[in-house]
């Protein structure tokens, strides 16, 4: 689809902004009408003229961007909690910026979680890595990897089209909210929470990010043979205090399993990159064009677990992938993490859609 050139104005803060055109390609996913895409959003931002009824275009600002990884799905019809109950499977790739102590970190997490008809969930595995940075550091102390398998329970309360808010258990302040696809086969949510006092509240924490989920099958899913279309959203975070946001669009990048499902290559054909290479420096927008094939062992459980290790390792790196496979076998989701011997993080959310 195409977004049209766009102009705002907000007079409270004596701003405007201009959006170009821009164009995404969503992808089908064979699951329930469930389409993915990702995209790259840009404004240019600038004060208003004098009377405050346009913006002045010679009173440029500065820009605004985003990378995202989106869903887009038919509303769900008489949705029930009794539908949505059974087993799933979960990745989630959450941004946290503490305010007291100015650090910022990054959290990826897979996980295993089972609903009750009456909306109960009980997590039965967690699988979290925090990568927490330091600023104004650089060198081995900048950067610090803390694990969680501490699991939760919550409650899930749904509308009948679909839309569910999750709150967990011990976390009175924070709500989830998200959608589940007409089948229960795919739910997405948006974690987006924050620690305050005050009103207007002063935070002590803000967090940002995505967690998508699949109802895990009872059987070894068969992906024998099977090509995947790779899309997702993954950041880099090294000890020089480098930090880059890439964009994996999924055009020409894939997933392909051999004849026993035993191994994939992963095909990856260049990356938008948004980066900054120190504290308070300038960000900068680019496309890598950087492109390969990388094979790797699979892991598959009977529940739809998989994992994947590189083939033949990297000297310079570790890098392992962990996700599921859906009911279906027509959606994986996955969560990456590289560790660098330079010490430094790369962290990623990503889907995988069967190629058509």
């Amino acid at each position: 689809f195409i977004m049209p050139f766009q102009e705002e104005i907000n007079t409270g803060n004596n701003q405007g902004q201009r959006q170009p055109p821009t164009s995404s390609i969503l992808y089908n996913s064979g699951v329930d009408g469930v389409l993915f895409s990702t995209e790259v959003n840009q404004w240019a931002i600038y004060h208003l003229n004098a009377s405050q009824d346009a913006l002045d275009p010679n009173a440029y600002i500065g820009h605004q961007f985003t990378y995202t990884l989106g869903a887009l799905a038919p509303q769900a019809s008489n949705m029930t909690l009794t539908k949505l109950a059974g087993d799933y499977g979960s990745v989630s790739l959450v941004n946290i910026f503490p305010a007291t102590n100015g650090t910022s970190a990054m959290y990826g997490e897979v996980s295993k979680t089972t609903v009750a008809a009456n909306g109960d969930t009980t997590q039965t595995q967690k699988d979290a890595v925090i990568v927490t940075r330091t600023p104004d550091s650089t060198g081995a102390a900048a950067l610090a990897e803390t694990t969680d398998a501490t699991t939760n329970t919550g409650k899930i309360t749904v509308d009948s089209n679909g839309q569910f808010i999750y709150q967990e258990d011990g976390i009175p302040n924070a709500s989830f909210f998200g959608f589940v696809s007409n089948n229960a086969e795919f739910a997405l949510e948006s974690v987006s929470e924050g620690d305050g006092t005050g009103n207007p509240p002063t935070f002590t924490s803000v967090n940002n990010g995505l967690s998508l989920s699949v109802r895990r099958p009872t059987t070894t899913p068969n992906l024998a043979g099977r090509s995947y279309r790779l899309m997702g959203i993954e950041k880099y975070m090294a000890t020089s205090g480098e930090i880059r946001i890439e964009r994996l669009r999924g055009d020409d990048d894939t997933l392909t399993f051999n004849a026993d499902a035993s191994k994939v290559s992963i095909d990856y054909n260049g990356v938008d990159r948004v980066s900054r290479p120190m504290d308070n420096a300038d960000y900068t927008l680019s496309t890598d064009p950087a492109s390969g094939t990388i094979d790797h062992d699979v892991t598959l459980g009977s529940d739809g677990a998989i994992s994947f290790t590189p083939t033949i390792p990297n000297p310079n790196s570790t890098r392992e992938w962990q996700g599921f496979v859906s009911i279906s076998t027509n959606l994986i989701i996955l969560r990456s993490i590289e560790r660098a011997n330079d010490g430094s993080y790369v962290m990623g959310l990503f889907v995988a859609i069967p190629v058509q």
